[in-house]
This record gives structure tokens, sequence and C-alpha cells, in this order.
């Protein structure tokens, strides 16, 4: 327990709160959920690593999918699969929300979020296809 204990004790010294905000504010909803006794699965733990990491504060570096990208993607897939195996689309957002955790509102926004960003990527293949002189 007391190396536990250290590894909280160093992670948490290298904390800066953002210009204007207050952890005892932002972290609250974290922490009270890590207190309420939820299981903590694979996705949680790897986003917790990488909080304390610092991975979430300097994204400029790094090359690989982070685990909260990875849950962004895993959300959306089984809205998906739901939605198409005739599900009604608000029963699967609430249904989606429970397993994963998270509020019907955050299944909406990473189903926007993965809209908007597959929507840019469709608008960039057709510029580049526009613009090759290939496809004339």
């Amino acid at each position: 327990m007391s190396h536990f204990m250290d590894m909280i004790a160093r992670a948490g010294r290298s904390f800066v709160a953002a210009k204007g905000k207050d952890t005892s504010i932002e972290g609250a909803p974290l922490a009270e959920w890590l207190r309420s006794g939820a299981e903590i699965g694979a996705y949680e733990r790897e986003c917790l690593a990488e909080l304390v990491t610092g991975e979430w504060r300097s994204p400029t570096g790094r090359k690989e999918v982070t685990a909260g990208q990875k849950v962004v993607v895993e959300v959306v897939k089984e809205l998906r699969r739901r939605v198409s195996s005739g599900e009604k689309k608000e029963a699967a957002k609430l249904a989606v929300a429970s397993q994963f955790g998270i509020s019907r509102a955050t299944v909406e926004n990473y189903e926007k979020m993965t809209l908007e960003r597959d929507q840019a990527h469709a608008d960039g293949q057709k510029l580049f296809n526009s613009l090759n002189p290939l496809n004339k």
C-alpha cells in the first residue's frame, strides 16, 4: 500500500491547474466517480494513466491513438451497431450511455464529433480528387 501512496503523491505533485481553473472543482466529478466504488475498466485505466503521465497536457507530440479516442470510437461503433440492428436511436443512446458509464449527452457529442470528422475527411478527399491530374 505504501508503494501505491508514493505513486499517488508523486503524480499529484506534478499537476498544475490551468489558468482560471480550480483542480478541486474541475476534478470533483472524477474524484466522486473514483470514490463511488464503480468498476474501472481497461479504457478508464488507460485514460487515468494518460492523465497522470501528462499526455493530455501536451498532445502535440503524440502519435498513437489515445484511450480517450478509442472510447469515442467504441461508443459510436456500439451506437451505430444498435441502430442498424433496429433499435430506436434514443433507446440506443441511453443503452450505450449506460454500457459505457457516460451520459446520453456525451454519446450525442461523440456521435457529432465523429460525423464532423467523417465529413471533413470526405471533403478533403473530394478536394484531393479534384486537384489530382490523374482524375481528369
